[in-house]
């Protein structure tokens, strides 16, 4: 057992990833703060969000890279933030105003690593309330995409073959080469890697990563 301590404010909530990596989210010295330990409880960063506006984190979600998104009410608006998994640094804040009183509630990520958030809206005007659900899409899946996922899931902990994730992103690479010039060669090239993840299922991969990679490369392949 372990015991961690972070000093400054209170936590909110706690979610893990597929490693075993822990996330705390909460208030430190006013500010939003998102704190990183890993499986046998050691800090690996710790980041606060200001955003000049007083609020504090509601609820947290990892993705299948191990990216963690976070979401938040703030002067009455939604606040949904994407940490990176390795540094913790923002990727991007997405701000939701609808001129009335915005309160985020819950949210969800898909297999497909896009952002659902829902909660309640208050429209001064009518004096009535609505639920609000937003979508934040990924951007299209590619080859190269799904190679920068398997990137980032290695350096997350959660494919922990270098050499497999080695084979697979040169596998993929190629078949985004060949997309433009030879789909179905790239279809082939695809179909192969899913082959490879397959094998290594419960081996060398676990069955929760190898179904969202595969996943991610029949997407691929429906759209070719």
């Amino acid at each position: 057992m372990w015991v961690a301590q972070y000093y400054g404010g209170s936590a909110a909530n706690i979610i893990m990833d597929s490693a075993g990596n822990v996330y705390v989210i909460g208030i430190s010295n006013g500010n939003r703060t998102i704190v990183k330990y890993d499986a046998g409880g050691n800090e690996l960063w710790a980041k606060q969000y200001d955003g000049n506006s007083w609020g504090n984190y509601r609820s947290a979600r990892v993705d299948s890279a191990g990216n963690i998104y976070v979401i938040e009410t703030s002067d009455g608006d939604y606040i949904t933030i994407k940490y990176d998994t390795n540094n913790g640094n923002e990727v991007w804040v997405k701000r939701y105003d609808s001129g009335g009183l915005d309160e985020a509630v819950a949210f969800a990520v898909d297999s497909m690593n896009n952002v659902y958030i829902t909660g309640y809206s208050f429209d001064y005007n009518n004096s009535t309330y609505k639920y609000v659900t937003i979508k934040y899409s990924q951007k299209p899946l590619t080859p190269a995409a799904v190679a920068s996922i398997i990137n980032e899931m290695v350096s997350g902990g959660n494919i922990t073959n270098s050499g497999l994730a080695s084979a697979l992103v040169s596998s993929l690479k190629n078949a985004q080469t060949l997309i433009a010039t030879n789909p179905t060669a790239a279809k082939n090239m695809l179909e192969a890697t899913i082959n490879k993840i397959e094998a290594q299922s419960e081996k060398q991969i676990s069955l929760d990563v190898a179904e969202k990679l595969i996943g991610y490369l029949n997407s691929i392949i429906d759209g070719l």
